[in-house]
């Protein structure tokens, strides 16, 4: 598996000047602040799931930056423990649906100024990027 966070940042950079693009570009296009993403390209800060698909689709990287970044942290440690807890490792199963299938608020604002709130599936938010 490639070095986190510094292989993904590296090759962001990379793909992101191929296309002449600057990081105030990047930024507006998946919602994140050019001192994050710079940070990430430097290796400073380590990146999420989430941006390394953001930035693959905009960049249209066909899936080769979000390699770069696993969905599930890799298990390290101790027999019997899991990275994301300080305690006893969960029911794998269990603990995928229940970080998949939290409920997030969509919300919508009308040209009129009203608005309105929607409860939606995360995986659903996910997979509609």
């Amino acid at each position: 598996m490639p070095e986190q966070p510094y292989e993904f940042g590296r090759e962001l950079r990379r793909r992101r000047l191929a296309a002449e693009w600057s990081l105030e570009r990047l930024g507006q296009s998946v919602h994140y602040s050019k001192a994050q993403l710079s940070k990430v390209e430097r290796g400073l800060k380590r990146p999420t799931p989430e941006l390394s698909r953001l930035c693959d689709t905009a960049l249209g990287a066909g899936g080769a930056l979000a390699a770069l970044v696993p969905d599930r942290p890799a298990m390290t440690g101790r027999p019997g423990s899991d990275p994301r807890h300080n305690g006893p490792r969960h029911d794998d199963a269990h603990h995928d649906n229940a970080h998949h299938d939290d409920e997030v608020w969509l919300m919508r604002l009308g040209k009129d100024g009203t608005g309105s709130f929607r409860p939606m599936n995360r995986r659903r938010v996910l997979t509609a990027g």
